[in-house]
């Protein structure tokens, strides 16, 4: 079939089978289909909003089997239009997905064309349990799902995973594992907390924020591992904006003989690499940083009065 285009209005929508296909979506739309359709292009317009249901499958390719070579394939979500995946996203013909709730983490066959967002557009994963989240820039980024104390995960599946405005936890962790996630410096995050999720970040992954150039810039780190542990890092004086790269471990460290069960590994890469430049004043660093630890991480009887803070450089 020749590549055509279908506009949806609203209510569940069952569509055509076609080797090619452009689905434009300007209002509320449900897609209620698992049939391989060959979707090329699902553009999502200011104020659509797309829902993908549990159990549903949106295939973006060409066309089933080998014959139909994956395109650039691509959900184009335009100002405020929103996709909400609760069921899986397949990116091509050989069944890779990118988000849902499948059982693999790899994400190939173009995927850095896949999802073409505007700072404005909206992205929820509100699947009840895992999802491996697509390696690309985000506009908003919402995680949700409905096991409770935001027990649904939202893997991180590239280092090139970033969100533009806005990361909302409404009940679901971002499990960084190896990689890092990035945050533009006018980025907010939404409703971190210990029962509405936050960024997992215990491994090698890192929370790589932007800072502004300027004074008194501060970002909250939403870090934590089996508890929510942020960390508040504000520099008097930023002369070059750049990068801070947060993450913590949930155990004492190494070089200490008394530690409490927690320590944060805060990174400032090279200037040539991107890392943010600040003003120092002699013994004085020229920055503060305000790091929250829970009862369960200190050995013994809790004496918060106890507690000293120490930095070790490495």
């Amino acid at each position: 079939y020749a590549a055509s285009s279908y506009t949806g209005n609203c209510g569940s929508v069952p569509y055509p089978t076609h080797n090619s296909l452009t689905i434009q979506v300007r209002h509320t739309v449900t897609y209620d289909n698992t049939i391989p359709i060959g979707v090329d292009q699902v553009t999502v317009t200011s104020a659509g909003n797309l829902t993908i249901p549990a159990g549903k499958i949106l295939y973006l390719f060409d066309g089933p089997g080998a014959n139909f070579p994956t395109r650039d394939n691509l959900i184009d979500l335009d100002n405020q239009g929103r996709i909400n995946i609760t069921g899986a996203v397949i990116l091509d013909s050989s069944g890779t997905c990118y988000a849902g709730n499948g059982a693999t983490t790899t994400c190939a066959g173009g995927s850095a064309t896949l999802l073409q967002n505007s700072a404005a557009s909206i992205v929820q994963y509100n699947g009840a349990g895992n999802q491996y989240m697509w390696n690309g820039a985000y506009g908003s980024l919402c995680l949700n799902g409905s096991l409770a104390n935001a027990g649904a995960k939202k893997f991180v599946t590239g280092s090139n995973s970033e969100a533009m405005t806005n990361v909302s936890f409404i009940n679901g962790k971002m499990i960084l594992g190896p990689n890092n996630f990035h945050l533009y410096a006018a980025a907010t995050v939404g409703t971190p907390g210990q029962n509405t999720g936050y960024m997992v970040a215990t491994d090698v992954g890192y929370c790589n924020w932007t800072y502004n150039a300027g004074t008194a810039q501060a970002h909250v780190f939403p870090l934590g591992g089996a508890l929510y542990s942020p960390a508040t890092v504000t520099f008097d004086t930023v002369l070059t904006g750049g990068s801070l790269l947060g993450r913590v471990r949930e155990t004492k460290h190494p070089q200490l003989s008394k530690s409490i069960a927690r320590y944060w590994t805060l990174t400032l890469p090279d200037p040539a690499a991107g890392g943010l430049v600040f003003q120092q004043f002699g013994n004085y660093q020229g920055y503060t940083a305000a790091l929250n630890y829970q009862d369960a991480d200190l050995p013994g009887t809790p004496d918060n009065g106890s507690v000293e803070y120490q930095m070790v450089e490495v």
